[in-house]
């Protein structure tokens, strides 16, 4: 067992000497002991996250923070975008990291967590994003046919839609607005009759 520290904080290093075939080699850990009053880790204020919110195309976050009594900072995300630790004795920390665009039609939430260690313990700090779902998308609009001749005739609209729950179609000359119908399917099709011209 470790003696009982005094007020300051003391490393300890072990190493294992290995000998044989005339050869030696040796490998060492430390081990931080904190001292009896040591302080805690803390955050001086409220760290800054710039810009605050983002959008359904995401965007470059800078996470910042004034600490305390803390030797290493470690940011993290969830869902992981990937995990940054470095050491915050100097009292600052700040890292800038992308949220990729969110292609689902959800909404999700991005959570950043701000975790300092040292020698009196751990402190957290946790912040949540809100990022919008994707706005639909629609794509690979064709009528069939294309044209209609004087006297009229059945006409189809189809296209491709991403990211949308329901579609609504219309045709303001000819007095069509239908109800939303779903297309979470991806995609939209919708026949119509165009009357004769009479109009000469």
């Amino acid at each position: 067992a470790l003696p009982i520290s005094s007020n300051s904080s003391k490393t300890y290093t072990f190493t294992l000497t290995a000998s044989g075939n005339g050869k030696t080699v040796s490998k060492s850990i430390t081990v931080t002991q904190a001292g009896l009053n040591e302080p805690a880790p803390t955050f001086n204020a409220t760290p800054n996250i710039s810009p605050s919110t983002v959008n359904s195309n995401g965007g470059m976050v800078t996470v910042s923070a004034s600490v305390s009594n803390a030797t290493t900072c470690s940011l993290t995300t969830t869902p992981d975008l990937g995990t940054y630790t470095t050491s915050c004795t100097g009292g600052s920390f700040s890292r800038t990291f992308t949220i990729p665009p969110n292609t689902t039609s959800s909404q999700r939430s991005i959570v950043v967590t701000l975790a300092l260690s040292g020698p009196g313990g751990t402190a957290q700090y946790i912040y949540t994003f809100q990022q919008p779902a994707a706005a639909p998308v629609i794509s690979n609009q064709m009528t069939s046919p294309n044209t209609v001749t004087s006297d009229g005739g059945n006409v189809t609209f189809s296209a491709t839609v991403a990211n949308a729950s329901t579609c609504t179609f219309s045709v303001a000359q000819l007095g069509i607005s239908d109800a939303p119908t779903s297309c979470t399917g991806g995609s939209f099709s919708r026949t119509f009759g165009v009357p004769a011209n009479t109009t000469s």
